[in-house]
């Protein structure tokens, strides 16, 4: 029973570790499938792209991320060490067709590998405009719901949690780049399966990091312009737009709180950037409510 106890709260703030981890790529998801880039340094943090492109190491001021990918792409497992030891993993598994089943997440306790949760596929349908993708996590009573088109562009997202009376809501409209690549004869890298499978497995709500990886166009020929969310929990309600430039760059965030049906907080996010001859932004400065609050600088250092 203590050791259930103790396992149930690691799951939980694994959890949390999880959303804050995933978190810290969305500075440099711009870069993913640029296998022209080395390494990014942002502060204490570093990143390193592998030839492909693709994000195999995340090292920040206590915690190291390592992701191996499978043959055809998709994130296999990720591991992430503190202090140079064991701390978490999460394990991918896909089916015949590379459609995403499952994702454990394990710790270690006692010099064992302990499943904390399993993200599961439940159940697919097919619509006129695409594919509905249900799924759940084995313990709680979390589910997701994903809305994808005929391109695999997940358009709506809806996450429920019914003990905590929990509801919220994501919406996504799309620039189309789809004449233009084709006149310059570019071929989309991705299939539709794969798409899909990063949205899943970008689910949590406080990760932003597919929207610039997925806007960086080297993944697809669309780019996301808006973002709408709404999040409820019993007498709160709080809707949030996300405006992108073209290049992919979030430029605005817009979120209106409500409590007992009145508007209780506004805030107001603006976003500027400087950009390198190559056109990636080696300084974004964050306005808040209209006063400067931050920047964030990052090095690119290229092949």
């Amino acid at each position: 029973m203590k050791l259930k106890i103790i396992v149930l709260l690691i799951s939980f703030f694994f959890v949390e570790h999880l959303h804050a981890q995933s978190a810290m790529v969305t500075d440099v998801a711009d870069l993913i499938g640029n296998n022209e880039i080395i390494s990014i340094k942002i502060d204490e943090e570093e990143y390193r792209l592998n030839p492909n492109g693709q994000l195999s190491l995340a090292r920040g001021n206590i915690l190291t991320d390592s992701i191996i990918y499978n043959e055809n792409g998709n994130i296999k497992t990720v591991y992430t060490f503190a202090s140079e030891e064991p701390r978490e993993k999460i394990i991918i598994k896909y089916d015949e067709n590379e459609l995403l089943i499952a994702a454990d997440y394990f710790v270690p306790l006692n010099n064992k590998d302990y499943l904390v949760n399993s993200l599961i596929f439940e159940s697919k349908k097919k619509t006129p405009d695409g594919i509905i993708k249900n799924y759940k996590f084995k313990d709680g009573d979390s589910t997701l719901e994903f809305h994808f088109n005929n391109q695999g562009l997940m358009e709506k997202k809806i996450t429920i949690h019914p003990s905590h009376g929990y509801y919220w809501q994501e919406e996504f409209e799309y620039n189309d780049f789809s004449e233009e690549k084709r006149k310059k004869k570019k071929k989309n890298p991705y299939n539709n399966t794969m798409l899909e499978n990063k949205w899943v497995l970008y689910n949590s709500k406080y990760n932003d990091g597919i929207v610039p990886e997925f806007n960086n166009l080297r993944s697809t020929n669309f780019t996301i312009k808006l973002k709408k969310n709404i999040r409820k929990n019993e007498n709160f309600v709080a809707f949030t737009n996300y405006e992108y430039d073209m290049k992919g760059n979030i430029i605005k965030m817009i979120e209106e709180q409500f409590k007992d049906d009145e508007l209780e907080k506004k805030i107001v996010r603006e976003y500027k950037y400087v950009y390198d001859n190559r056109g990636n932004w080696t300084n974004k400065t964050l306005y808040y409510n209209g006063k400067k609050d931050s920047d964030i600088i990052r090095t690119i250092l290229y092949k």
